[in-house]
């Protein structure tokens, strides 16, 4: 089985990577092709290892989709290209997979997080430009009870209690 699935992958890469000179009655491949099959031609004995053990993983999938949730974040963030869009891609992606880790919907937790802020708007410190347009966070002197209770663990507890 192994010997099969490896002369597959190597004809799969002449046919699909190389093209059959008539005349010389050679394979032509490019040179990112030719490294490749020369590779799996070095590494043949550990291939067929991780072919015939019952213990490799073929794929990697829980991974994979684990990082499209963020791929699509990233693409529907605005200002993702500058290190300010980063580090709130990187904020938002912690809130959300702690928010996830607590069960809870980050809709809702999002939801729950903005009405607390409006409640004590009052209490934070904007950073403005000449228009009196808000460009950035400076503070706030919200009592930490209140950043508490908005903390997903809280809220969940707090969502479990208000289902029963």
């Amino acid at each position: 089985m192994c010997e099969l699935l490896i002369s597959y992958l190597f004809t799969f890469s002449l046919i699909s990577c190389c093209h059959y000179d008539e005349q010389n009655k050679t394979w032509n491949c490019s040179e990112r092709t030719q490294k490749a099959v020369n590779y799996l031609l070095n590494n043949k004995s550990g291939l067929e290892a991780f072919l015939s053990s019952p213990h490799g993983i073929m794929h990697n999938n829980r991974v994979e989709q684990s990082f499209r949730e963020l791929n699509v974040l990233r693409n529907s963030m605005m200002a993702n290209n500058t290190i300010h869009g980063a580090e709130t891609l990187a904020l938002y992606y912690s809130l959300y997979k702690t928010s996830q880790m607590n069960g809870l919907d980050f809709k809702y937790y999002l939801r729950e997080v903005i009405t607390t802020m409006m409640k004590h708007i009052d209490q934070i410190e904007f950073e403005k430009n000449e228009k009196g347009t808000i460009i950035g966070y400076r503070g706030h002197h919200i009592p930490n009870e209140v950043i508490e209770s908005i903390a997903p663990w809280n809220l969940a507890k707090k969502f479990d209690s208000e289902k029963k």
